[in-house]
């Protein structure tokens, strides 16, 4: 085998759950599996080493230089992202819940500092991961603990993005995931009917940031920043928002960011009663806002730090195929993309990479699908780094 165009693959180059980045060749040069294949035992990985694995040397060196962030600075983190993710997600349901039950864990707001941490983490050692979280296979169950994590990972990622100070992000995220806890219980009533709320029960609702005030005072939080936050999330550019009408400068950039998070995790979760709006649209929502309830350059910041495209969400090419978005491209419309459907709809054997750069890959428009209609899990799509 010509060394100068061929790479030889070792151990160390493969993971089991990780698809692998380039057709790999046995020593004659056969096609052993294309790129993109997931591995998904030892045994099958040491059956493909057996036969003396080889990968086009140009395709090797581009995805080192393209994954290196990963591979070589962050090699194997303590805790993957998804880890963090569903740690942070238990422990702050058992806060919240504390909480509202007039039963607060003793030093609460240490406790959810500690949650703002993790996400920290998660975020830092993956952004595109932890921004595919929120999309990736969503599903109706457990939305109001899940709404609250999901903004808190955005509105961290926009605060970093208007290089907030961190002990502010650190009151941002804190009130992000207890914003709603004045209305956790009926917030969950009503995900699981479909009668629209009463009049009393949209008197409580507009009432909801007081109510999670006085409760997280009860629990012992005096972070200032935090309480303001959460009382001023609803609140709207242009007055018309709750409770107190409060507008434009008078409302905090930490408010402000809280507010479109929550607008936006809001909007592309699925409900019992309604189907989740696509990423896409929800952004299209925001900017034709035009600075009305929501502020345009928190808005703007937003949507540049998510994309056109997001990770997580899924797209129709102009193949016909169905591909998921892993992370964002050189441009809003050329993001790195995974195929997960032919054009019949039917699943791929495994993912594969598509450039949406070539025209036959282009990205014609976003789709929804449910969780059961994705064949394939965030760690076959996204790697190790997604367990």
């Amino acid at each position: 085998m010509n060394k100068i165009d061929f790479h030889k693959i070792t151990r160390e180059d493969l993971q089991v759950g990780s698809p692998i980045l380039w057709d790999i060749y046995d020593a004659s040069q056969r096609l052993l599996a294309r790129k993109g294949f997931v591995p998904q035992s030892e045994k099958q990985l040491e059956k493909l080493i057996e036969c003396g694995l080889f990968a086009d040397a140009e395709e090797y060196r581009k995805s080192h230089l393209a994954h290196e962030t990963i591979t070589d600075a962050d090699k194997i983190p303590k805790h993957h992202v998804l880890s963090l993710i569903g740690k942070a997600q238990s422990i702050i349901q058992s806060i919240t819940l504390g909480i509202v039950a007039y039963a607060p864990m003793e030093n609460t707001p240490a406790e959810v500092m500690k949650v703002v941490g993790i996400l920290n983490d998660a975020i830092t050692t993956n952004p595109d991961i932890a921004l595919a979280c929120i999309l990736f296979k969503q599903t109706p169950e457990g939305y109001s603990n899940r709404h609250l994590m999901d903004a808190a990972i955005l509105s961290i990622m926009v605060a970093r993005a208007m290089q907030i100070p961190a002990s502010d992000i650190g009151s941002i995220a804190a009130a992000a995931l207890t914003m709603n806890i004045g209305m956790l219980c009926l917030q969950e009533d009503l995900q699981n009917r479909a009668e629209p709320p009463t009049d009393e029960e949209r008197a409580l609702i507009r009432k909801h940031p007081e109510l999670s005030v006085a409760l997280l005072k009860e629990a012992g939080v005096t972070d200032q920043l935090w309480l303001a936050y959460v009382l001023n999330h609803h609140e709207n550019v242009d007055g018309g928002g709750y409770p107190s009408g409060t507008a434009g400068d008078n409302i905090s950039d930490g408010a402000k960011i809280i507010a479109v998070a929550d607008r936006y995790t809001a909007m592309i979760a699925p409900r019992k009663f309604r189907k989740a709006i696509h990423p896409t649209q929800a952004l299209r929502s925001l900017l034709m806002d035009g600075g009305k309830t929501c502020d345009a350059k928190i808005t703007a910041v937003f949507i540049k730090e998510l994309g056109i495209y997001p990770p997580g969400c899924c797209v129709k090419l102009a193949s016909g195929e169905t591909a998921v978005v892993m992370f964002k491209g050189v441009t809003a419309t050329t993001p790195a993309i995974q195929a997960i459907k032919n054009k019949l709809g039917d699943a791929l054997p495994y993912p594969e990479n598509r450039n949406p750069g070539i025209e036959r890959f282009a990205i014609k428009e976003g789709v929804l699908l449910e969780a059961k209609e994705i064949p394939f899990s965030m760690q076959q799509i996204w790697g190790a780094h997604a367990t």
